[in-house]
């Protein structure tokens, strides 16, 4: 994950979020995806034992 950090050059500073190419938001969407992954997978396996 350390090869997707940007160099953070200018500072957030919060004026357009849309338009604002601030390195944590890259992280946050990273990590939200990450646990949604997981989370599916959880629930998955999870629904897989109750049915057995």
């Amino acid at each position: 994950m350390l090869l997707l950090a940007d160099d953070p050059g200018t500072p957030c500073d919060g004026s357009d979020p849309l338009d604002n190419n601030c390195p944590l938001d890259s992280w946050v969407i990273y990590m939200v995806i990450l646990v949604l992954i997981l989370t599916a997978i959880h629930l998955l396996k999870k629904q897989l034992r109750s049915s057995l």
